[in-house]
């Protein structure tokens, strides 16, 4: 009996990960960044900079429209030869603001999204 349950189990536990496989979108995966004077793999020319401020993003200081959101962060993303997301937060944006933009970004077209851990002073760009 508990061989084969060893087997049901270690069968199961091989083939989770083929199914897991099968059921993954094609999102881009999203990371945490901690600003330092270290140096990056990536030039910094390969990102497009957006900010979450409240409920909307913005890029270069004009607020994007939610409807359009994905529309214009790709055509953006193709004009400028950039293939990264690199997002910088308002203080005083809350969570859920946070969760939904981010949710909303990992639908372009972009290889990875990094996440400045240090808000963005209001008023000041990046």
């Amino acid at each position: 009996m508990k061989k084969y349950l060893v087997i049901t189990l270690l069968t199961f536990g091989l083939t989770s990960g083929v199914f897991a496989e099968q059921g993954r979108s094609h999102h881009a995966p999203i990371s945490f960044v901690v600003p330092s004077a270290g140096t990056s793999a990536v030039s910094k020319d390969q990102f497009l900079v957006v900010v979450i401020e409240s409920a909307q993003i913005s890029h270069h200081g004009v607020p994007i429209s939610a409807d359009g959101l994905v529309d214009y962060l790709n055509e953006t993303m193709s004009a400028e030869n950039t293939v990264y997301l690199a997002v910088h937060i308002r203080e005083g944006v809350t969570y859920g603001d946070v969760v939904h933009s981010l949710d909303a970004l990992r639908k372009t077209t972009a290889k990875s999204i990094a996440v400045s851990m240090k808000e963005l002073p209001i008023g000041r760009e990046v």
